[in-house]
């Protein structure tokens, strides 16, 4: 195992990965990147079982946390490299780790300056507002449904009048349901 040049690629990946991870959060693209290569290559079969094994054994980190680095990667990378796309410069690492699962049209309110909270704050309210519409959809449905049913149901008096009082031309002002007393 040692000497062989997976081995060496893989100590020196292994050594990049810590270094970028102690770094700034722009790092973060780079870092999932370093992650995402060193899962796809299978480096970490030289000295583990498995690549859940090699992230908490090395980088005292739990896959959920590796994956949203290779989140972070995919999502902010330019061209699926290991640079930042120029728009996400500046965003902090917890900003950026909120804005995983961001619709884009919300990502474009989010600013560099922004905290996680604030963020947060903005997708819960968003969340809100959504199922307020839905809500608003829903009573706006049950609406309709009524009219329509009330649209029936008038068709039906009216074709019992016809059928009652045929070529009369005649019209009673009683509805299904009402009792007449003259």
């Amino acid at each position: 195992m040692y000497g062989s040049v997976s081995d060496m690629e893989y100590r020196k990946l292994d050594e990049k990965i810590k270094r970028t991870m102690k770094r700034s959060a722009g790092d973060m693209v780079r870092l999932g990147y370093l992650l995402h290569d060193m899962m796809e290559k299978r480096l970490w079969e030289e000295a583990y079982d498995c690549f859940d094994d090699y992230l908490r054994s090395e980088l005292h980190m739990e896959y959920s946390q590796a994956s949203r680095f290779m989140g972070i990667h995919r999502k902010y990378s330019v061209d699926g490299g290991w640079e930042v796309d120029a728009r996400w410069e500046g965003y902090s690492q917890s900003v950026l780790v909120e804005m995983l699962n961001m619709p884009p049209e919300l990502e474009g309110k989010v600013t560099p300056d922004m905290t996680a909270r604030q963020v947060r704050e903005m997708k819960r309210q968003a969340r809100e507002e959504a199922a307020q519409a839905e809500r608003e959809a829903a009573y706006a449905e049950q609406e309709a449904a009524q009219a329509e049913r009330e649209a029936i149901q008038a068709e039906q008096w009216a074709a019992r009048q016809e059928h009652e009082f045929p070529g009369t031309g005649q019209e009673t002002d009683v509805f299904p349901g009402q009792v007449c007393v003259e």
